[in-house]
């Protein structure tokens, strides 16, 4: 069924979501953004994609699931399904969310 506005107010409405429908969820992740983020901010992105660069120049990647003091686990997808890992925060030198 299509959206047909009723007035111009409701035009400006239906073209809006129209346009956002097949893009909902997070801004940064659609447009494919990344940024630092801080320590202390990681318990308000838990459920999204983390990149951890760690002291030893290593690269950790999962979805954040839970921050436990000094302790992060991320969620990562594997063939046939997913496995969850610790990391200590105090060896990841960069917090990378994208």
């Amino acid at each position: 069924m299509a959206a047909t506005a009723l007035a111009e107010d409701d035009a400006a409405w239906v073209a809006h979501h129209l346009a956002g429908a097949s893009q909902r969820g997070n801004p940064d992740a659609r447009a494919g953004v990344e940024r630092v983020v801080e320590r202390e901010d990681l318990s308000g992105l838990l459920g999204r994609p983390l990149r951890c660069r760690m002291q030893d120049g290593r690269t950790r990647e999962g979805v954040l699931v839970a921050v436990d003091g000094s302790m992060l686990t991320l969620q990562s997808r594997v063939a046939g399904g997913a496995y969850r890992f610790s990391l200590h925060a105090g060896s990841v030198r960069q917090f990378i969310v994208h």
